[in-house]
């Protein structure tokens, strides 16, 4: 991730406290759009909430978890447990007989933490923690064991530690050993500084064997800036191999390699979430009114009103007219059914004067008809089919048009709407022929012309159907009616013009072909009609292709395919705006779930399909595995040999140095004794290095599907630009919104935690890395095992984006 003047800046990444309102996530207003808009309401993306009951815990555990606690960390060790040697079978002792370690006994040391109790046995158990097996005669665990150890007195007298010896061999699993200590004695034993603690362990094997506890003076790492819950904690002390020594050429033991593992839950997973999300709303919900503005501009274009008051309060007039009937109807006299014969082209074959002339019946003679009976006949038939003519009827029905002209412009002629035919009638009633009969409305804009520059004239064309006519239709004359002759003729409260007349339906050449009973009634806007301003809106970062290139190949692509909002049908406008009133309410609904579980930091894999938990990471988690130098646990015995004046007694000493006896003077025994306030007096373990690492699923929208499609494939589709483009770029802005969610969350864990290694100077080179970080920007490394097969490769599609997506994060540390 690179860091200059020129990114775009996504987030701010700040800390809000619990009652100031978080900065920067201002909700942008929404404008009021066409009534058409707020109707459509999309079904939400996401399924209610489920609550997911708890497992009920008992009396002891709830008791135990709401206590504080410290961690102490202890290596195990037992010794002269003298267990018996396996039972083998002949075979088995000649291929093992070269290896005499395969003959002992496979063990492991567990702990449990049991309330003080009459019955131990019965005691529930409020934590457990175990080592590795091994299969050694006196074996030196590797895995320590971190104890969570109650601070208060009162409360750690109330606990006891319960060791366990389990012989783990198949067939023969068994405890083989036990024994317990006070969490309270533990806790003094650390306080004192004592290396190692020695238990006697009750086996029936042996009378002398010694379970030893190695007290490891490690400390967690303190988190001043990166909040962190529920840490988990463990010790390793990996065995090395024995060098040699150069001055006496022997071969000599090399001490352990130390070292811990903490893994943290961090409160980003739960914190960013709804930062990102509210800028994801906000870009939306610009979107959302473009397209809601670009929808009533087609609607008002088109002239597509639902109602007549929102066409007058959208600058247009409003018409309504009605032909009710009709008396006295009749069909031209001179009425031609077939279009006259085009003439034939002159041509020296056809030149013959007496063929002009012919008569029909002439020329449709035979030429080889010779005999007059013959040319007779011929010349009847002929005369029979010229003289017969259909019965023609009148079968009215009125056609409505306006025209509109102005001076300067092209006159507008519009067919607004028709009436139903009357059969074999001059005395249509086109009212009583329609069961409901509505009256033709229709809208006209006023565009704020004067009067006497605009003429508005209403025609009725009275035609009859006649299937006999060349054209199907007879023209009987038309009504011709200037709106503004009529003007406020008639007029109410509810109408400008309420007009019916009979009038007369008069052909072209001015004959009276009957009268039509019409009534024209018109409500006149006091608005003028324009179309409203599209907001000044660039599609953001979240509309944005991922890489650079591809978003400036793909505006390439719309340019040359002539991609612009008004090749859209109102149909796809509509769907359009749909989508992104869905993709809001969805964004707001993520929101406002993650701002009420935003206690729970940890997101499971169980849930990485549910709606509702989208844009929260997956097994998100900070781990820190950190190496000692220098000091080798204390874990021999007196039973060994080693002086006794080195060891520490079972019970504390009274020998004390003087940091510990400050801390036991000031409280120390008290609840609010801390023993990270040991770090700085008394002298823990030194850390060689610390290295962090960051763990989580893979940045996905699980539950958006992956069957059919990832993000890459959605930035293919757009470069194609196939229909529908503006559908895919808002599914790849949701999708994109929760991926990126997801990413940002790991993105400010991973530079979170390494600011505070660079600050507490836990890594090499702390300054160099500061100057690289202002420099060149946060180099962040990502690596996945996820296939490249079926629905995973659809998760490397949106985790692709997502992650060359924060190349456009800049990082801003706020105070």
């Amino acid at each position: 991730m690179m860091a200059n003047d020129e990114m775009e800046p996504v987030i701010q990444a700040k800390r809000p406290s619990a009652n100031a309102p978080v900065e920067g996530s201002v909700s942008l207003p929404i404008p009021a759009v066409d009534p058409k808009v707020d109707d459509v309401v999309a079904p939400p993306l996401s399924p209610p909430p489920v609550v997911i009951p708890r497992p009920v815990l008992d009396a002891a555990s709830l008791s135990y978890r709401s206590t504080r606690k410290e961690l102490i960390s202890v290596f195990v060790a037992c010794t002269h447990l003298n267990l018996p040697q396996l039972p083998q079978t002949f075979f088995q002792s000649i291929f093992k007989g070269k290896k005499p370690d395969t003959n002992l006994p496979e063990i492991r040391v567990e702990v449990d933490i049991k309330p003080v109790g009459d019955d131990a046995a019965k005691a529930s158990t409020v934590f457990h923690h175990t080592t590795e097996a091994l299969r050694v005669k006196n074996p030196s665990f590797s895995v320590g064991l971190t104890i969570p150890v109650p601070v208060s007195k009162a409360n750690s007298d109330e606990y006891h530690l319960h060791f366990r010896v389990v012989q783990t061999d198949v067939g023969l699993e068994k405890t083989v050993a036990t024994t317990e200590m006070m969490c309270g004695l533990l806790l003094e034993s650390f306080k004192q500084g004592s290396p190692v603690v020695h238990l006697p362990l009750l086996a029936s094997t042996s009378q002398e064997a010694i379970l030893s506890l190695t007290l490891a003076r490690v400390f967690p790492i303190k988190h001043n800036v990166l909040p962190t819950q529920n840490m988990l904690m463990h010790m390793y002390a990996f065995p090395q191999p024995k060098r040699k020594d150069t001055s006496t050429l022997t071969l000599v033991e090399q001490a352990p390699l130390l070292a811990s593992e903490e893994l943290v839950e961090v409160g980003y997973a739960t914190s960013l979430p709804p930062l990102f999300l509210q800028q994801c709303t906000d870009e939306m919900v610009a979107a959302h009114r473009l397209w809601s503005v670009r929808y009533a501009n087609a609607r008002k274009s088109a002239l597509l009103f639902d109602s007549p008051d929102e066409a007058l309060a959208n600058g247009c007039d409003v018409y309504s007219v009605e032909v009710i009937s009709g008396k006295g109807l009749a069909l031209p006299a001179d009425l031609v059914l077939q279009p006259p014969p085009p003439s034939a082209p002159v041509t020296p074959t056809n030149r013959s004067p007496s063929a002009a002339n012919r008569s029909p019946s002439a020329a449709n003679r035979s030429p080889t008809a010779n005999s007059g009976g013959t040319r007779s006949r011929t010349s009847s038939n002929a005369s029979k089919e010229t003289g017969k003519q259909p019965v023609v009827t009148c079968n009215p029905f009125v056609a409505v048009k306006f025209k509109e002209a102005s001076k300067g412009q092209r006159p507008v002629e519009v067919t607004e709407g028709r009436t139903p035919v009357e059969k074999n009638t001059g005395d249509p009633h086109w009212g009583d022929s329609v069961v409901d009969a509505k009256p033709i409305e229709f809208y006209r804009p006023n565009e704020g012309q004067p009067a006497h520059s605009l003429r508005r004239t209403l025609e009725f064309d009275v035609l009859s159907v006649c299937d006999a006519h060349y054209e199907g239709e007879i023209a009987l004359g038309k009504v011709t009616l200037p709106v503004d002759a009529v003007m406020y003729e008639g007029k109410c409260a509810a109408w400008d013009i309420n007009l019916t007349r009979w009038l007369p339906v008069l052909s072209p050449s001015g004959e009276e072909r009957g009268e039509i009973l019409i009534r024209v009634q018109m409500r006149r806007t006091t608005t003028v009609f324009s179309l409203d301003v599209e907001p000044s809106y660039a599609h953001g970062s979240l509309f944005h292709l991922a890489d650079p290139k591809r978003q400036l190949k793909f505006q390439a692509a719309l340019d040359a395919k002539n991609h612009t909002p008004a090749s859209l049908s109102i149909a796809d406008i509509k769907d359009l705006v749909a989508s992104h009133s869905a993709a809001v309410d969805q964004l707001r609904a993520w929101q406002a779930h993650v701002e009420a579980a935003s206690t729970d930091w940890f997101r499971s894999s169980e849930h990485k399909a549910k709606a509702d938990v989208q844009p929260l990471t997956t097994n998100l988690h900070v781990s820190y595995f950190r190496l000692y130098a220098g000091v080798e646990p204390a874990r021999a015995t007196v039973l060994q040999g080693r002086p006794r004046d080195v060891e520490i007694d079972v019970l504390p000493g009274e020998d004390l140095s003087a940091s510990t006896r400050y801390m036991l003077g000031h409280g120390g025994g008290g609840s609010r004794f801390s023993l990270e306030d040991l770090v700085d007096l008394d002298s823990p373990l030194q850390v060689d290095a610390t290295y962090s690492t960051v763990t989580c699923g893979a940045p996905t929208a699980h539950g958006l599907g992956l069957s059919q499609f990832g993000l890459v494939e959605l930035e293919d589709k757009l470069l194609s630009v196939e229909s529908p483009v503006e559908s895919y770029r808002c599914t790849y802005a949701l999708r994109k919104a929760v991926c990126m969610s997801q990413a940002l969350c790991v993105l400010a864990a991973t530079f979170t935690s390494q600011l505070e290694l660079v600050l507490q100077k836990s890594v090499p080179n702390h300054e160099w890395l500061l100057e690289q970080w202002a420099t060149v920007g946060y180099l962040i490394g990502w690596e996945s095992l996820v296939s490249t097969q079926g629905k995973e490769l659809h998760m490397l599609s949106d985790a692709w984006v997502a992650i060359k997506s924060l190349e456009r994060v800049q990082i801003q540390l706020v105070s």
